[in-house]
């Protein structure tokens, strides 16, 4: 696409475009595993609404971000639809609701099952509470167009967008890459910037971290 960079960064490497955002009131943290420090610490005076499925994180986000920060966690999936149990599969930071391709499981490997609840976003999130500038943060490993989906009630209210994005077939019955800018087109979003785009060891893009912003964003606030 024209006008896009890519860069190759360090695992530890700071994403330099959120520098230029204005000050969030909002982040909401979907899939926040062990945390997304470099998100907290740029918008240090954000309420957090946390987000997480996976139970053996929640000692470490109770522990490390909770008592720390004005923050909630919500312990439940997100997903298109209101489900009283889902199934993940458990693999650390790779957990997902989706089984994977051979492309990063060549061998098909067999990981333990839990059930959790899932809810669409704008079933938990009420859109007139909720202060702006607002950031919505998604790594839900292969099912961010389902959370998207979900949370159309609360697009309107949200000013940024950055979801990890797959660029190759990672999950079974995932989405194909264009379909997570259409949709956040579709809602009034258009990309500002690709914020990482790492290379696996063969070289190639498995997935990127977008950044979107809303279409009718104040060109100023860019400079903020």
């Amino acid at each position: 696409v024209v006008g896009w960079q890519l860069q190759r960064r360090g695992a530890n490497d700071e994403f330099p475009g959120l520098a230029e955002l204005p000050a969030m009131q909002l982040v909401i943290d979907i899939g926040v595993a062990h945390g997304t420090p470099t998100l907290y610490r740029h918008f240090s005076d954000a309420r957090l609404e946390l987000f997480e499925c996976n139970p053996e994180y929640y000692p470490g986000i109770e522990k490390k971000i909770l008592n720390r920060r004005d923050a909630v966690l919500h312990r439940l999936a997100l997903g298109a639809e209101d489900i009283d149990a889902v199934e993940l599969n458990v693999n650390g930071e790779k957990s997902s609701l989706l089984a994977r391709t051979r492309l990063t499981d060549p061998n098909m490997e067999e990981f333990p099952v839990v059930t959790v609840p899932q809810k669409r976003l704008d079933s938990v999130l009420q859109a007139e509470a909720m202060p702006r500038p607002a950031l919505l943060k998604i790594d839900t490993e292969g099912y961010e167009l389902e959370v998207l989906k979900g949370a159309t009630g609360l697009l309107d209210h949200i000013d940024y967008v950055i979801t990890e994005t797959s660029v190759l077939r990672r999950f079974e019955d995932s989405y194909a890459f264009e379909e997570i800018v259409n949709m956040l087109q579709g809602q009034g979003f258009s990309v500002r910037e690709i914020l990482s785009a790492p290379l696996d060891r063969d070289g190639r893009i498995r997935h990127v971290d977008l950044l979107f912003e809303r279409a009718q964003a104040d060109p100023v606030a860019r400079t903020m």
